[in-house]
């Protein structure tokens, strides 16, 4: 039997549970398809597919730049985010849309802030600078998101 590192052992424990969460989120996007208008539906379907594919793009973006990278997180926070994709797909519709571009965003985000930043020098020489652009984007979601 091949011995595997453990950043080998990490990533088929990350890929298992990822594709556990898949499993999830595709069946009841099925089921949610098929109860409520009978058949199969790309309206049902197409933000799992969105979801799948940013999960994908994360993964192998860790795998490769961050080997040692805790493997349950990206699992937890792909059900969690599938998992209200689901939500809001089925009860309310409308902002479907817009919380799959967050998500596809959101992804974009945190793949280059795997890729880019290999000194944290810089985060630590202007981290009140950084705290408060944090607190102005998250006052903006109380003032732009209402």
């Amino acid at each position: 039997m091949k011995m595997l590192r453990p950043s080998e052992e990490s990533g088929r424990l990350e890929g298992g549970l990822l594709l556990l969460a898949a499993l999830f989120l595709f069946t009841n996007a099925l089921a949610m398809s098929l109860a409520l208008s009978g058949r199969l539906t790309w309206a049902y379907l197409w933000a799992p597919l969105v979801w799948l594919a940013a999960m994908t793009v994360a993964w192998a973006t860790l795998q490769q730049w961050r080997p040692n990278h805790d493997p349950i997180l990206l699992p937890l926070v792909g059900l969690l985010t599938g998992w209200g994709l689901l939500l809001v797909n089925r009860l309310a519709a409308n902002f479907l849309w817009r919380q799959t571009t967050w998500l596809a965003l959101g992804t974009v985000a945190m793949v280059a802030i795997a890729i880019v930043p290999r000194n944290l020098r810089l985060l630590r020489r202007y981290r009140y600078t950084w705290l408060t652009v944090g607190l102005l984007l998250l006052a903006a979601t109380f003032v732009l998101g209402v």
